[in-house]
């Protein structure tokens, strides 16, 4: 078993918005406030909660947020390092692939 495997299955989708999600050092990561989510990239994030790779926070004055896990940077880093993380940050602008997220 390799170390990637252990995560189980990553799909597209989820491998994309845990790159979103990757938004700095672990201590200073705030993640995305789920209402500027999508229904749909909020059930990646719940799948990926389901997994233990991302994680949900209740914040100040009950605003909700999802951020990575110290498991789902260490999968995002894997992804990254195999080549498999589903974007390629330089490339592609958030709009582009928040709009990949939705019609998966």
């Amino acid at each position: 078993m390799t170390d990637l495997q252990r995560f189980g299955s990553i799909t597209g989708p989820q491998r994309i918005m845990m790159a979103l999600l990757d938004d700095g050092p672990e201590t200073d990561s705030v993640g995305l406030e789920a209402e500027a989510l999508t229904a749909s990239q909020i059930a990646v994030c719940e799948r990926l909660a389901g997994k233990d790779l991302v994680r949900f926070d209740v914040g100040w004055r009950y605003s909700c947020w999802f951020r990575l896990t110290p498991a789902g940077r260490e999968a995002l880093y894997l992804l990254r390092c195999s080549g498999k993380s589903g974007l390629s940050p330089s490339k592609r602008r958030r709009t582009e692939i928040i709009s990949h997220i939705d019609r998966s």
